[in-house]
């Protein structure tokens, strides 16, 4: 199964890494990209938008705290709605 995953902070990083383990092929994005930095290197694909991750996603998972944060990752001109299928 192809899984995106957004936010890769220090519940993200695990829980992604788990995916990867598991043998899914990953797709990421982080608002840093050096926060994905210890998945690339194991195999994750680092994506340039929550857009691109959900283009070549089956499912994507979202671990993103704040409020608005989440709206803009979402909704936001290359949010996760926009590459949706």
């Amino acid at each position: 199964m192809k899984i995106g995953f957004i936010g890769l902070g220090s519940m993200g990083v695990p829980m992604a890494a788990n995916l990867l383990k598991g043998g899914h092929e990953l797709y990421v994005w982080a608002r840093r990209a050096e926060a994905a930095k210890s998945l690339t290197d194991k195999g994750a694909k680092l994506c340039a938008s929550p857009k691109e991750v959900a283009a070549n996603a089956d499912a994507v998972f979202l671990i993103v705290t704040a409020g608005k944060d989440v709206e803009q990752v979402v909704l936001g001109d290359n949010g996760v709605i926009h590459g949706a299928r």
